[in-house]
């Protein structure tokens, strides 16, 4: 077990409830667990001693980067303590602190709990505008009028015969590394198109050149990294590797097809969590898309596409520049949900979003965005001034605390799907009225 250095212990209401205001917070009701432990308490040799061992409750916190995550209630509750006890002392009134701080810790963790779910009044702000899937990661989407809603994304609603298309659940990897590849680097991955064939069988196309390929079946039979995760996927055999390199990659031979295992297979991203819940309390596995660099759903607002393009115009001028200044739209930002209505960026103070009668979904963290969206989806030209990247820079950067985390501007909201409020169907349409509530 690891050692804690242990600070002082408080007793007095007040500075446990100053402990619980400091810490409590962060504590997840998912990821935070009580046990009893009866073990002797175990004096540490290092200076200040380490408290290993005492009877009564120990927390189990995933905020705690260490591999054993243990750490008695004194060593907890005693981070901010400012008077000496000697040891004797701190094992006396560990009782003390875990009557008083245990009952204001739940208090916190019943409030997340009622944060957990919709409460009070919807309220209409506006509709879908448009749904897209983007059925391998970085390559063109499919823009559709009505889509199903999953756990791990949005997906087609395929005619009879032909199979499901869902988002970002296949992806382009390299062999030696066992790294996905992005159209952040290869540029042309963006002309890269997915169709259904068959039940089970997709078309590749890449300009005039086509293939078709029979989804593979099975359980995953390699990882590959997917920034700091290893995710799990089915390769799509030789044949597409082989088409991948002699038509897209110059006749590189490292680059291969997967497909994602299936829709009941989860990632897990609880080293992440780790550092971002004490600011994203709501960012959790269960909000995981497929091969999606995070969340299962991307939504976008036109009007801040709209008021994004008017400042990149302004700062166009602005520098004296006499060529005509980049037009983005949704697309570039690879949206799956986009909806018109709301003022620019009023999307970032959601907290639950309604799409139709009853498909619900959780916000649980901004998207910042990368230079793909530098990249013209059409052309797969890079924009030269480095629009929209430049101009977002200015004025929508996060806030110092999560700035820490994700030094990027953000545009977009990462959506989870909230199952217990979703219908049997799961269907959500282009048209369909928008809800927000606290």
């Amino acid at each position: 077990m690891k050692r804690f250095q242990n600070k002082p212990i408080i007793t007095e209401n007040n500075k446990i409830s100053r402990l619980i205001d400091d810490w409590g917070d962060n504590l997840d009701p998912i990821s935070t667990v009580l046990r009893r432990c009866t073990s002797e308490p175990t004096i540490g040799k290092q200076s200040g001693h380490a408290l290993e061992g005492s009877e009564g409750i120990w927390l189990f916190d995933r905020r705690f980067k260490i591999e054993s995550r243990q750490i008695s209630v004194d060593t907890y509750f005693g981070k901010v303590a400012d008077s000496i006890m000697d040891t004797r002392q701190k094992i006396a009134c560990t009782g003390v602190i875990m009557g008083l701080g245990l009952v204001m810790v739940a208090r916190k963790v019943w409030a997340r709990r009622a944060r957990s779910k919709p409460s009070g009044a919807w309220k209409e702000v506006g509709s879908v505008s448009k749904l897209h899937v983007y059925p391998i990661k970085s390559c063109k989407g499919i823009e559709l009028q009505e889509g199903r809603v999953t756990s791990i994304g949005m997906e087609n609603i395929p005619k009879d015969g032909y199979m499901t298309l869902g988002d970002r659940r296949m992806v382009i990897y390299k062999k030696d590394s066992l790294e996905m590849v992005s159209a952040r680097t290869y540029h042309q991955m963006l002309q890269i198109t997915v169709t259904a064939a068959s039940e089970d069988e997709v078309f590749l196309r890449y300009f005039l050149e086509r293939l078709k390929v029979k989804i593979p079946q099975g359980k995953a039979d390699r990882k590959i990294k997917l920034w700091t995760e290893q995710v799990p996927l089915i390769d799509a055999g030789d044949e597409a590797a082989e088409w991948l390199q002699e038509h897209v990659f110059d006749g590189k031979p490292n680059f291969r097809l997967g497909f994602w295992p299936g829709v009941e297979v989860r990632r897990d991203i609880s080293h992440l969590t780790l550092k971002y819940e004490p600011v994203y309390p709501f960012m959790r596995s269960e909000f995981t898309g497929a091969f999606s660099d995070l969340g299962s759903f991307l939504l976008l607002n036109e009007s801040s596409v709209e008021d994004l393009n008017a400042k990149i115009a302004q700062r166009s001028e602005d520098v004296g520049n006499q060529e005509e200044p980049a037009v983005v739209t949704a697309t570039n930002f690879r949206g799956n949900i986009v909806i018109r209505g709301p003022s620019a960026y009023e999307e970032d103070d959601w907290n639950w979003v309604r799409i139709g009668d009853n498909v619900v979904f959780r916000n649980f963290k901004p998207c910042t965005r990368c230079s793909l969206t530098t990249v013209n989806p059409e052309t797969s030209l890079k924009d030269k001034d480095l629009e929209p990247i430049r101009t977002l820079k200015t004025f929508r950067l996060l806030d110092e605390k999560k700035r820490k985390l994700d030094p990027s501007p953000a545009m977009g909201i990462y959506l989870g799907l909230w199952e217990d409020g979703q219908a049997d169907d799961g269907i959500i349409k282009v048209g369909d009225p928008v809800y927000v509530c606290e």
